[in-house]
């Protein structure tokens, strides 16, 4: 039990009874001197489940909850007592998803640098990150608990997981020789052109904390969005077994291409389909989200890797046309 503000109405009517009525009442086991005196109300106004309010309309909340169900549901519709607010772990579940991202965003950093790339477990740590991006912002909604501090964090994960990530991504790619290049281009010193994604990832990311976002689109290709399409050009080249594909992903000219429009697409105005449902109607941009899920699934299952930079091109088009005036 946690009373929010203090109340004297209750008392002063209670020590009046008094007067009146032996006891106050004429329930021993509800007198007022079995609880704690002027922290508990004499009298109650109304009840509803596990909160009451006194004759001051101050809310109470009746022991440290018997039913999790019903504190949820309080919490999510900010009704929560005072004891919940302060103390549930609940507030922390979407922070905690936020640093698992982290996590994997630097264990995939470790790994990259590795002299053998062990790319499906790098690819592996990259999926549950970008899972875990999406879990700590769906809790942050579903519980009604977004905070200044959540916002910032995410920020902060998602520039190692979905910023420093693919930039290492492509310098790797970079590494790699090619005799499609010039003497300029094959110098060392020319794989750091890769981090311009992470410059332009963080720049993106900046914008999307002071900007107001809307539930339909994103403004400016999503940065996990753009490590998918990343990652997907290391698995290509790892698991094709045509060499014409290896030389084309390894080519400075189209790992330079990339580096430009995935840094333009991040920090432009085009708007691109969230495909985040806020219900599951047929209407002009459900039938967008239906399209575009139906068609990665069905590419996927069908040209495995080499399927994912023509499922981004799928996603581009159709958020074109969808918001297209």
């Amino acid at each position: 039990m946690k009373k929010k503000t203090k109340q004297n109405k209750g008392y002063n009517l209670w020590l009046k009874a008094e007067k009146i009525i032996p006891g106050g009442n004429s329930i021993i086991s509800k007198r007022p001197q079995r609880y704690a005196g002027k922290l508990w109300p004499t009298y109650f106004t109304k009840s509803k489940g596990c909160e009451i309010w006194d004759l001051e309309n101050n809310k109470y909340y009746v022991g440290k909850s018997n039913d999790i169900k019903n504190r949820v549901t309080l919490h999510k519709n900010n009704r929560g007592s005072y004891w919940t607010k302060k103390y549930s772990v609940i507030k922390h579940i979407p922070n905690l998803f936020t640093l698992l991202n982290l996590l994997c965003g630097c264990i995939a950093t470790v790994l990259l640098f590795e002299n053998e790339i062990n790319i499906y477990l790098v690819a592996l740590i990259i999926f549950i990150g970008i899972v875990f991006d999406f879990l700590d912002g769906f809790f942050a909604r579903k519980f009604n608990i977004q905070s200044k501090l959540g916002l910032e964090l995410d920020s902060l994960a998602d520039l190692i997981t979905s910023g420093l990530v693919p930039g290492i991504i492509i310098f790797r790619l970079f590494k790699i020789p090619n005799d499609l290049t010039f003497s300029i281009i094959s110098d060392d010193w020319f794989a750091y052109f890769a981090f311009i994604i992470t410059i332009s990832s963080a720049y993106r990311l900046a914008k999307f904390n002071i900007q107001e976002n809307s539930k339909s689109y994103f403004l400016g290709l999503p940065v996990p969005a753009n490590t998918i399409l990343i990652l997907s050009l290391l698995l290509i080249f790892h698991t094709s077994n045509y060499d014409f594909i290896v030389d084309v992903i390894t080519n400075d000219f189209l790992l330079i291409a990339v580096v430009l429009i995935s840094s333009f697409l991040m920090n432009s105005k085009y708007k691109f389909i969230s495909l985040k449902f806020e219900d599951y109607d047929f209407n002009k941009l459900n039938n967008s989200r239906y399209f575009i899920i139906c068609s990665s699934i069905i590419l996927f299952f069908t040209m495995s890797y080499i399927s994912i930079p023509l499922i981004f091109l799928i996603y581009f088009l159709t958020s074109f046309l969808a918001f297209r005036n």
